[in-house]
C-alpha cells in the first residue's frame, strides 16, 4: 500500500504549525481542529507551511523531515497532528453521530423512570388533597342546607337529596311578592260594634309560600296609631283553604274579616303582612 502523502499546515488563529495526511483531510473534508488552541479551520484554503516565507532555503530540511517517521516528528518539537472534526479512517463520521445520538436515548431513558416515580409519590397526595376538599365542601352545602335551598337555581337539586337522605326543606319565603287590593271597612250588619274588613291577597312569587300573618291598623288624621289587630292563618282562612299550610301562586284569595270597631278616630286602615314563624 502506497503511504499517505504528509502535508504541513498552519493554524490562521494561533500560527501553530502541524503536519496532517491527505487521507485524513480526505476524510474529514479538509477540516481540522488545532491542538493548541482547539480551533476548527479548513486546511485545504489555509496556505500551506511549505509556502510561507519562513521556509525559503530550507526545503531540502523539509523533504527530509517527510520521510521521517511519526515519532520522531514529536522530537523535532513539532505540535502534535490536527485532529479532523468529521471522522477518521478508523471511526467514520456516522459511527460519531450515531455514538452521540445513543448516549442522548440513555440519557432520556434513564430521567423518564425518575419521573414516573415522581409522579407515583405524588398521586396518593393530590387524591387525598381532593377527598378532603370534597368533604369540607359537602359539610359546608349540609350544614347551609336551609338557606342555600332558598336560591329558586339550587332549590331542585336539594329537594332530590332530601327525598334520598329523608330531609326536610324550609319553604320559600318572599313576603314582598304578597300584595292585597280591593281593601273596604265597613260596619258589620249585625253586630252594630264590630266593623269587617274585606281584602283581596295574592302570591306573585312564582312558587306557593306558607301563609303571612295579617297586621290590620288604624291611624287618625295625623297618622297617629288608634288601634291594631293581627290575624293568624288559622283566624282568616276558610272554606277549602282552611288547614293550608301554603298559599297557591298567582291566585287571588278573597278574605273577610271581623274586629271590633276602633272608633271614629280611626279614619286610617292599612293591611300589611308578616312572615309566620314556626
Amino acid at each position: 500500500m502506497t503511504p499517505s502523502r504528509v502535508s504541513t499546515t498552519r493554524c490562521p488563529k494561533c500560527q501553530t504549525t502541524f503536519r496532517v495526511t491527505q487521507t485524513q483531510l480526505r476524510a474529514a473534508g479538509g477540516s481540522v481542529r488545532c491542538g493548541s488552541c482547539l480551533n476548527i479551520f479548513d486546511a485545504t484554503v489555509v496556505p500551506s507551511a511549505d509556502d510561507s516565507p519562513d521556509s525559503s532555503g530550507k526545503a531540502e530540511k523539509k523533504t527530509q523531515r517527510k520521510n521521517l517517521p511519526a515519532t520522531e516528528s514529536r522530537e523535532t518539537g513539532t505540535k502534535p497532528a490536527a485532529q479532523a472534526v468529521r471522522g477518521t479512517p478508523e471511526q467514520p463520521l456516522a459511527t460519531i453521530l450515531n455514538k452521540l445520538d445513543k448516549e442522548q436515548v440513555e440519557i432520556h431513558q434513564e430521567r423518564r423512570p425518575q419521573r414516573k416515580k415522581t409522579r407515583k409519590k405524588q398521586a396518593p397526595e393530590i387524591i387525598i388533597a381532593l377527598i378532603a376538599c370534597l368533604t369540607l365542601a359537602a359539610q359546608f352545602i349540609w350544614f347551609n342546607k336551609d338557606e342555600l335551598s332558598l336560591n329558586r337555581a339550587y332549590r331542585p337539586y336539594f329537594k332530590a337529596l332530601c327525598n334520598q337522605f329523608n330531609c326536610t326543606l324550609p319553604p320559600m319565603v318572599n313576603i314582598s311578592e304578597i300584595q292585597s287590593s280591593q281593601l273596604l271597612v265597613r260596619i258589620h250588619p249585625d253586630i252594630p260594634e264590630m266593623m269587617i274588613v274585606d281584602a283581596v291577597i295574592v302570591n306573585n312569587a312564582s312558587h306557593p309560600q306558607p301563609w303571612p300573618k295579617l297586621s290590620l291598623a288604624f291611624t287618625d288624621l295625623h297618622n297617629q296609631p288608634v288601634a291594631s289587630r293581627t290575624f293568624r292563618p288559622s283566624e282568616y282562612l276558610g272554606g277549602e283553604l282552611a288547614g293550608s299550610q301554603e298559599m297557591p301562586a298567582n291566585q287571588a284569595i278573597r278574605l273577610s274579616l271581623e274586629l271590633l270597631d276602633p272608633g271614629p278616630d280611626a279614619v286610617n286602615y292599612r293591611l300589611t303582612f308578616k312572615r309566620k314563624t314556626l
